[in-house]
């Protein structure tokens, strides 16, 4: 096993290792939210692009909070923002209501006009209407003074056709604070292994079962 200075966490990389060889994802997921080890990107967009965001949510808190920086606040932002467009461009106004009044509304302290613009937005009945609305609404998400990135971001707008193609940007957007948040640093790559938890194992006990040196003394009268 490549050297570590913490032989717990040495360790329980290759429990993850084992677990994930075993079939047993959901395990590996919870050691590594429940540790704050190794944040698994491929995982994380999966659940994205499953729209399981209160999941996605529930992942990353084992790792960030979402006022820890602003780069995790923007992966938050980000996470809610899929979860209110799917909803709205589902029809599911209820649903997109929520969203709002229980998650989008806490970024209203960086933009008081963002919520009254997300409101704005469930009035509106006609699709196009409401994409073509959107762009400001998500031009007003970009202005909030914690976000990064916000010249490229503006510019992808313009590209907004559909839902596909705003959660590609989203979708980028949340990889590339990722990448950058200091917080999940050393994080997101798994340290290679030359060895298995299994051979670890069976070496542990073949130590184990050694018998101990002896000392032999010489004595002369």
């Amino acid at each position: 096993m490549a050297t570590d200075p913490d032989p717990d966490r040495a360790l329980l990389f290759l429990i993850l290792q084992f677990l994930d060889h075993q079939n047993l994802s959901e395990t590996a997921r919870s050691l590594e939210c429940e540790t704050g080890l190794f944040f698994n990107m491929t995982y994380f967009e999966e659940l994205l692009n499953c729209c399981a965001y209160n999941e996605a949510e529930s992942y990353l808190c084992g790792f960030t909070d979402i006022h820890d920086n602003i780069y995790s606040t923007k992966i938050y932002f980000g996470i809610r923002k899929l979860k209110f467009l799917e909803a709205l461009t589902d029809g599911e106004r209820e649903v997109a209501r929520e969203v709002v009044e229980k998650d989008i509304e806490i970024f209203d302290q960086y933009n008081p006009g963002l919520v009254q613009q997300a409101f704005e937005l469930l009035q509106m009945d006609n699709f196009m209407q409401v994409f073509k609305f959107l762009m400001i609404f998500l031009s007003l998400m970009l202005k909030l003074r914690i976000l990064v990135h916000t010249t490229s971001s503006h510019m992808l707008l313009s590209s907004y056709r559909n839902m596909k193609e705003a959660r590609k940007v989203v979708m980028e957007n949340i990889k590339k604070c990722i990448e950058a948040n200091p917080l999940l640093e050393g994080k997101l790559s798994f340290p290679p292994l030359s060895t298995t938890l299994q051979a670890f194992y069976t070496e542990a006990m073949a130590s184990r079962s050694r018998p101990p040196a002896t000392c032999r003394r010489d004595f002369k009268d």
